[in-house]
């Protein structure tokens, strides 16, 4: 059995409802596993993420239903690389994203140590600028066009709880919502000259 979302995408039941025993099965690794640490970057333990040590990690801290969801939809929806969802649940209010383990190093990393060539850096531009290009079509065939959560509603996330006059979602253009934020932190250090938030035009 599968269930859908307004955007019409398929989510299996042995991926979001699964069973007891394979619940069961989980949750009895995680208690011989420790906590992942990133090779190569000692400095970045991550907290509530486990290496199931057959090409799969879990996660367990700040995970919600939602998470599993998007990432499954980017991934049978577009050419983004997102890790494979194996199993998504919730046990005793806990709840999991069973996922692929993705070899490599982050970005973070790999920019703090300073071992990427300009090339390199426009290559990485190029890529997310085509990752974001596939992101902001999502939805379009049902007209879902508005800033928000996905597939629908406010945003849920901890950091726009209390910021927002009105809800976020009633923002209908990035335009809209950029500026939204810019007045929000104007006074910040961190905020930049707005007109170059899309970065340079020729990559």
């Amino acid at each position: 059995a599968k269930s859908t979302t307004a955007w019409e995408v398929p989510f299996p039941d042995i991926v979001f409802n699964p069973s007891p025993d394979d619940i069961k099965a989980i949750l009895d690794r995680l208690k011989s596993t420790s906590e992942f640490t990133l090779k190569r970057e000692p400095y970045r333990h991550l907290r509530g993420i486990y290496d199931l040590g057959d090409g799969r990690i879990v996660k367990t801290n700040r995970v919600s239903e939602a998470e599993a969801r998007a990432m499954y939809s980017v991934a049978t929806t577009t050419h983004v690389p997102v890790p494979r969802v194996h199993m998504a649940f919730s046990f005793n209010t806990c709840r999991y994203i069973v996922m692929e383990k993705i070899d490599g190093v982050t970005l973070d990393y790999a920019l703090r140590s300073q071992c990427l060539s300009m090339v390199d850096l426009m290559s990485i531009a190029r890529q997310l600028k085509d990752i974001v290009t596939q992101l902001r079509t999502l939805g379009t065939a049902s007209g879902h066009r508005k800033c928000g959560s996905w597939p629908s509603g406010t945003y849920k996330h901890h950091f726009f709880q209390g910021l927002c006059p009105r809800a976020p979602d009633e923002m209908a253009t990035v335009s809209e919502f950029l500026g939204y934020w810019v007045s929000v932190f104007q006074h910040d250090p961190w905020i930049r000259d707005p007109t170059s938030i899309h970065g340079p035009s020729d990559l």
